[in-house]
């Protein structure tokens, strides 16, 4: 069994299988700072963190979804109560 996460409150709201067979997890972490912020984490067939990123906008975030795109990345769909990303 593997952890992920921080010393605080950490969610991970969607696991989505990648065609690579990795997988990619969104949700929302506390670890860092006060508020909630958005997390997404890359994580290998064996368990491993393959990257990590944290997304602070100064209110709370969160990720719901990451859909692939065709450069090889992720859209990732979530919530914000920060007033510069409304």
């Amino acid at each position: 069994m593997w952890t992920y996460g921080g010393s605080g409150y950490d969610d991970a709201i969607n696991n989505i299988q990648a065609s690579d067979g990795t997988h990619i997890i969104v949700g929302l972490t506390e670890s860092s700072v006060n508020n909630y912020d958005l997390w997404i984490f890359k994580v290998a067939q064996d368990g491993s963190t393959v990257w990590r990123r944290v997304y602070d906008g100064g209110g709370n975030e969160s990720a719901f979804n990451a859909i692939a795109s065709s450069d090889g990345g992720y859209t990732v769909v979530g919530t914000t109560t920060s007033l510069w990303c409304r």
